[in-house]
């Protein structure tokens, strides 16, 4: 969409990345059994969920228009754009957002606690 293209001219920016600095920027790269059954379901058109967590960036303070400017508004609406999903009747679905509800820096941590009360994740 729209609201997605770069607020920049990209072709000004000029960048000097070495493979070696690639590889020093992920040192660690852990388990990514999730990412990949994650991955499958968007390349199936399976409709997914996706929790964000965090403090008030990622609730949208401080951004004009709060929520609706919010980093985690413009990842969804670019995952619903770039990997359409169908619901189970074969209509076209949305993948859904789960947020704990946590607003600021001091309940941040208590969020944590409330990822088990969230159904499913993908």
């Amino acid at each position: 969409p729209d609201s997605l293209k770069p607020q920049c001219d990209l072709e000004f920016l000029q960048f000097n990345v070495t493979k070696s600095m690639l590889k020093k920027s992920r040192p660690v790269i852990g388990n990514s059994q999730r990412l990949h059954i994650f991955l499958k379901k968007l390349h199936s058109k399976q409709c997914t969920s996706v929790l964000f967590m965090g403090g008030s960036v990622t609730a949208g303070h401080n951004s004009r228009g709060r929520l609706n400017a919010s980093f985690p508004k413009f990842f969804m609406d670019w995952l619903n754009e770039r990997y359409p999903c169908e619901n189970a009747d074969r209509t076209r679905g949305s993948h859904l957002t789960k947020r704990t509800q946590q607003n600021n820096a001091q309940t941040h941590f208590v969020s944590w606690s409330q990822i088990s009360q969230i159904e499913t994740l993908d």
